[in-house]
């Protein structure tokens, strides 16, 4: 349109020469500025025919104002019209070269800087990996140093005693044999107590390395109460307490290993039997759909509420800095809830001060889910297809668990990667499936071990609902480092245009900065919140949501509340999962509204690992 404009202009002088005066009219002198206009218009060939049709013209005008035909003067001024098109056409040439130029050398810059760019973030994601890689050595460290500090600790005591026995024994010869028999019997206990905690040491050892034997079978809760019962009843009745057991008279079985089971329940009797001075101790079992639950209840002094997690933890002893306290390595809870968590289950204790404690532990059951009280998905039936539940966050890992266990799944339930991978080493499992995961800390073994078993490995995020009840609440993710193909990959397949608004949910600005350079350039526009509980979302309606990498409490609260929010309950939300996604699958919404409950969950493995013919 514009160089229809300017070409208009030129041949528009033509008249205006002839009613100003003809052929030799002053006007015929604006064809050289309209020229210059010309030159970023058009190439040399267009300004040699625009040249040639304006001089055409012009020869015509004295013939159609009649009179005395100035040939001389025609010619001339049509030479001089040639010579400033050659002029203009040579210097249009030149000026299209270096804008050619100047265009190419501006995409080499930009691909140089987007390049540039993107081995930044490479190497910012890599120092961020090293980053974490050392921090998390050195909380293993920590952990190391506070090992071997509480075993010290634990080991000098007897050590002492034995050391200092044995030598009143050895320097002194006059010492009656009553005495000598007490000093004997002295460094036999602590011999006795120094061969459990070394015992207990070798046995967090080989469970944190995964050497330890499993010995697998079909586990009957009942005798294993039984026995432990019986073995510390003598104990119990010597203290003058009172024992009971509780046990149903048809009760499930359970699949794991015996003398492991065994070992908690003697740990959970020995831990109530010190701490009990007066009253009872009772143990016993129960039955609930999915598993089995085992309790041992005291009478005792009770648990300070900030101490009940604690006392999970090697080599903590509570009031241990009191006189008086009964003596104890610190390292059985420990190793029970290690053991309990082994086998799938969970471990926790109830106190109330004064009032006495009872600690609980979870085993599921051998024959799954009792199909009469389950609520499956009206897509598929997966009773008997036992799966592994990762996940760090306590809330997420249980509302995963209830999610697959309502589809009909048996769920194993593991707290870190490192205890996913020992489990699915013992209970091969049919698929894998990790919530949020945090970090690529053990998260590459794994995805080795996955590719080597054949065990189908997912990422899946699910929320309970108060108004919906349990809900895939995720679109889809996208993985670090960055890539852009992978990136607008995901965006098509969860949202179909190709330009709209997408609103980045991070704290982190190089994160932010990042993803907007890779999708700024793809028609997107972009915008940057870091706190989205301030931010009114009913004002910046984003077609999409992009949430940044969090801690896996605060991705869960962000993604709930979006749900959970009438403004964005319906917009596509992506997680950034602070990894590589190779070799992993994930369950996500794709292009579908949220609000479908699990069906996305029953679809995708009915789909890519269980056909209906297997089932």
């Amino acid at each position: 349109m514009r160089k229809f404009f300017f070409y208009f202009a030129l041949l528009s002088l033509i008249p205006l020469i002839f009613w100003a005066g003809g052929a030799e009219s002053p006007v015929r002198f604006l064809y050289y500025p309209v020229m210059v206009l010309l030159i970023p218009v058009f190439n040399s060939k267009t300004l040699l025919q625009a040249s040639l049709t304006f001089s055409i013209l012009y020869c015509l005008v004295p013939i159609a104002k009649g009179g005395a035909y100035p040939v001389y003067s025609v010619a001339l001024n049509v030479f001089s019209f040639f010579i400033m098109a050659i002029a203009s056409g040579r210097i249009s040439d030149i000026l299209r070269q270096e804008r050619n130029s100047l265009r190419k050398t501006t995409e080499t810059f930009h691909g140089l800087t987007n390049a540039l760019n993107l081995q930044i973030m490479n190497l910012q994601s890599k120092v961020d990996s090293l980053s974490e890689s050392y921090d998390r050595l050195q909380e293993l460290d920590e952990k190391r140093i506070r090992f071997i500090s509480g075993a010290s600790h634990e080991i000098r005591a007897p050590l002492s005693s034995i050391r200092s026995f044995s030598e009143i024994l050895l320097n002194y010869g006059d010492i009656d044999e009553n005495t000598r028999k007490e000093f004997l019997n002295i460094i036999n206990e602590e011999s006795v107590r120094l061969t459990q905690i070394a015992n207990e040491i070798l046995d967090i050892v080989r469970i944190e390395s995964g050497k330890i034997q499993w010995n697998i079978d079909v586990v009957d809760m009942k005798e294993v109460v039984q026995s432990a019962t019986k073995t510390m009843l003598p104990l119990i009745t010597n203290k003058g307490l009172a024992l009971e057991t509780i046990i149903p008279e048809h009760q499930s079985s359970v699949k794991g290993d015996k003398n492991k089971l065994l070992q908690v329940m003697l740990n959970l009797l020995s831990n109530a039997l010190k701490f009990t001075s007066h009253g009872k101790i009772t143990a016993g079992t129960s039955e609930d759909p999915n598993e089995i639950k085992v309790f041992v209840s005291d009478t005792g002094e009770g648990i300070y509420a900030e101490e009940k997690e604690k006392i999970f933890e090697e080599f903590y002893r509570i009031g241990d800095d009191l006189a008086g306290r009964p003596k104890g390595s610190g390292i059985g809870l420990g190793i029970s809830k290690r053991i309990v968590e082994t086998h799938g289950g969970r471990i926790w204790v109830e106190s109330q001060l004064g009032k006495g404690s009872t600690f609980f532990f979870t085993l599921p059951k051998k024959e799954g889910i009792n199909p009469e009280k389950e609520e499956v998905s009206s897509l598929t039936d997966f009773r008997g297809r036992q799966l592994l539940v990762i996940e760090d966050y306590k809330p997420i890992r249980q509302i995963l668990r209830i999610a697959f266990e309502t589809l009909g799944f048996k769920t194993i339930g593991a707290e870190t990667l490192k205890m996913g991978i020992d489990i699915a080493k013992i209970r091969k499992p049919d698929t894998i499936i990790t919530g949020y995961p945090k970090s690529e800390e053990y998260f590459s073994e794994l995805r080795t071990l996955s590719k080597v078993k054949g065990i189908p490995l997912y990422i899946v995020f699910v929320i309970d609902d108060r108004d919906n009840g349990l809900q895939v609440a995720v679109n889809g993710y996208i993985s670090v480092p960055f890539e852009k193909s992978q990136i607008l990959s995901t965006i098509e397949e969860v949202f179909q245009n190709k330009t709209g608004k997408i609103l980045i949910l991070s704290n982190n600005s190089e994160e932010a900065r990042n993803f907007q350079m890779l999708i700024g350039t793809s028609g997107y526009e972009t915008t940057v919140v870091s706190n989205v509980y301030s931010t009114d979302m009913t004002r910046l309606l984003p077609d999409m949501i992009v949430i940044g990498h969090h801690p896996s409490s605060e991705i869960f609260g962000l993604t709930n509340y979006l749900r959970t929010n009438q403004a964005t309950k319906n917009i596509p939300i992506l997680l950034i999962l602070n990894f590589s996604m190779r070799d992993v699958n994930y369950i996500g919404l794709n292009s579908s509204g949220y609000g479908n409950g699990l069906n996305k969950i029953a679809e995708k493995l009915n789909a890519e690992v269980f056909s209906i013919a297997n089932l």
